[in-house]
């Protein structure tokens, strides 16, 4: 709970309709992130990162201490992840990027229904209540991610 607070009051005043940086997973992390994704393609996505072909993406999910939460699921570019019940304690959630890497930018959507959701971008975004879907652009520096 304290996570999230910290999370939540680091970026109470970030949220706005510019892109957010999206982070790229660390290659050694990829093997423990896959079981957050859709298992359909989790094994396809992790071997094309694994070969630095087309790196993974990763986001913290969780809510607002004073928010109820919900449950979302996450869309980049054509993959759709599995459901997440947000809770308290941040969730690190493996995503593939939302358009080709080296590109630099794309949108994500999130999808469900919840209050007081924080999706961990730089700068945070904060969504105080979902009922369907929600966009934010997204953007990251290509560059070589098994450096």
């Amino acid at each position: 709970m304290l996570t999230a607070a910290a999370l939540y009051l680091i970026s109470y005043n970030s949220s706005t309709g510019e892109a957010a940086n999206l982070s790229t997973l660390a290659t050694a992390e990829i093997a423990a992130a896959t079981q957050t994704m859709d298992p359909m393609s989790s094994s396809q996505l992790a071997a094309a990162a694994k070969n630095c072909t087309a790196p993974l993406a990763y986001i913290r999910i969780a809510k607002r201490p004073d928010a109820t939460g919900g449950a979302i699921r996450i869309k980049s570019g054509n993959y759709l992840s599995p459901p997440f019940e947000i809770k308290d304690a941040p969730q690190q959630v493996a995503i593939p990027f939302p358009a080709p890497y080296p590109q630099g930018h794309g949108v994500l959507s999130v999808e469900g229904n919840a209050t007081g959701a924080v999706i961990s971008l730089f700068p945070a975004w904060h969504i105080d209540a979902l009922n369907g879907a929600a966009t934010r652009n997204v953007i990251w520096k290509p560059g070589n991610p098994c450096s």
